[in-house]
């Protein structure tokens, strides 16, 4: 098996527009009790975020009955640690990155983040490990920070229940956004991240809306080639075709420029800011000038680029292994297991290396929009909700209108009864199997539960679930438990 010549960037192509998918999902009534599960679900996580945590001072109380609550925001920032879900999700998200990178360090458990199947329940086991943990002493030393600075009652009960009520928070975000993506009709930790977003626009934006009404519509204009531009970013894939002697055994690799994530971007401005966060512990000079020249100027875009670049080629090389794609492909029998690789493997570096360029170019972009777009007349107040934050928002509208098309596919084919016939770890996996059975004349459809650009693949957040119709799933089986796949 060989490359194809024809190696090239392709955009993703719905089958209709935004517009007709909305129309029909109003109109099935399937899809009535998805949007119904969808908004009761997110509407109940809104309320959540405005309960406040119990032994909060008294004085705390009487402001929050009788001041705005978002003009509370405004005067003291660590009030918006006083709530039920003032951890978010980031102990999650830090659970599933960690997750990698302990399987990444243990060889008996890196094949579970190539492989889909039983390892995704070892993944799932290992990543609910890390996030009880990590929440825990998120949970613990944020009460504590809400006593020391005067806004919970001293005391161990306080303490204890101030805690517990954080970890409860926490796991009943997590338990209603796995309820969206089970039942509702986009991926819940993206539409969780879309609700938020809301909500601090309504905060902070209040602002932007009392200036001039006519520049407020000229500062639109760039914004909306920006969403155009990241739109057309998110929906890019490079395939990388591999040929055969017999064309039943041709293959497309898709590889998506959103693969990583945004963690190498996040990474490096953790980094970037280490100085200045150690700089409140000990009050050094040093660390002052030192976070002062990192964070202003030339210096710091320039080590933003080489902190991205850095981050971005680790983590590429971890995610995207020559051989494990190879392996795949010998397994599902599109490779004959006597053929000697070594040229595929070498033409499979070469191929992957622009992807990774591709990728930090877009994150060091995306950390410098604020500049770019204050420089085109976008005001300050607006400008900050850009970079990332509309670069997620973009994956997030990108996954709803893929998981529409499934639904709509899954609704109009021939066949009425689907089963879950297999999970996948990344779109790669779903492509190989699915070619797979189709060449063993089994129809196949691929839902993507995928939250692009806000957490990298092979976590056990993005997934791809493979359905086959009832009458085909005795046949799936055994295709599947043969020895050679």
């Amino acid at each position: 098996m060989t490359l194809n010549n024809k190696i090239g960037w392709k955009r993703e192509i719905f089958p209709e527009s935004f517009l007709s998918q909305f129309k029909w999902s109003f109109s099935n009534k399937k899809m009535h009790r998805r949007w119904l599960a969808t908004i009761g679900v997110l509407f109940l996580l809104g309320l959540l975020d405005y309960i406040p945590l119990p032994f909060l001072k008294t004085n705390l109380n009487s402001l929050l009955i009788s001041q705005n609550i978002f003009e509370l925001f405004k005067t003291n920032g660590m009030v918006q640690s006083i709530f039920l879900t003032s951890l978010g999700l980031a102990p999650f998200y830090s659970a599933c990155i960690l997750t990698q990178f302990v399987f990444f360090l243990t060889k008996k458990k890196r094949t579970c983040l190539f492989e889909g199947g039983a390892s995704r329940t070892t993944l799932l086991q290992w990543t609910l490990f890390f996030t009880i943990l990590l929440v825990t002493l998120q949970a613990i030393l944020l009460t504590k920070s809400l006593q020391d600075n005067g806004l919970l009652q001293l005391g161990m009960t306080p303490y204890l229940l101030g805690t517990l009520s954080l970890m409860i928070g926490i796991f009943l975000r997590l338990f209603g956004a796995l309820m969206v993506t089970r039942y509702g009709i986009g991926h819940g930790f993206g539409l969780l991240f879309i609700l938020d977003f809301i909500q601090k626009l309504i905060v902070d934006m209040r602002p932007f809306f009392q200036i001039d009404q006519l520049w407020t519509l000229i500062s639109l204009i760039p914004l909306i080639l920006i969403i155009w531009v990241l739109w057309v970013i998110t929906t890019l894939k490079k395939e990388i075709t591999l040929s055969s002697h017999d064309s039943k055994n041709n293959i497309s690799l898709p590889f998506r420029l959103s693969c990583l994530g945004n963690e190498p971007l996040y990474w490096a401005i953790a980094l970037m800011f280490l100085p200045a966060t150690l700089y409140h512990f000990f009050s050094s000079p040093l660390l002052n000038e030192l976070a002062s020249m990192i964070l202003t100027g030339w210096m710091g875009s320039f080590l933003a680029l080489t902190l991205i670049s850095i981050f971005g080629f680790i983590y590429f090389t971890l995610l995207f292994r020559p051989d494990r794609i190879i392996s795949l492909l010998k397994k599902h029998q599109f490779i004959h297991s006597e053929e000697n690789n070594t040229l595929l493997r070498r033409d499979l570096n070469q191929q992957m290396k622009p992807i990774v360029l591709v990728i930090i170019l877009i994150l060091f972009l995306t950390a410098n929009t604020y500049f770019l777009v204050t420089y085109l007349g976008i005001p300050a107040t607006l400008a900050q909700f850009l970079g990332v934050n509309l670069l997620i928002t973009t994956g997030v509208f990108f996954d709803l209108r893929k998981r529409l098309a499934f639904f709509k596919e899954q609704e109009t084919t021939a066949f009425r009864e689907w089963v879950l016939a297999y999970v996948a770890s990344d779109e790669i996996e779903a492509q190989v199997k699915k070619q797979f059975l189709s060449n063993q004349g089994i129809t196949t459809l691929i839902e993507p539960l995928c939250y692009t650009w806000g957490m990298p693949i092979r976590t056990i957040i993005d997934e791809y679930r493979i359905y086959v119709p009832l009458s085909q799933s005795n046949q799936t089986r055994s295709a599947l438990l043969s020895p050679n796949s």
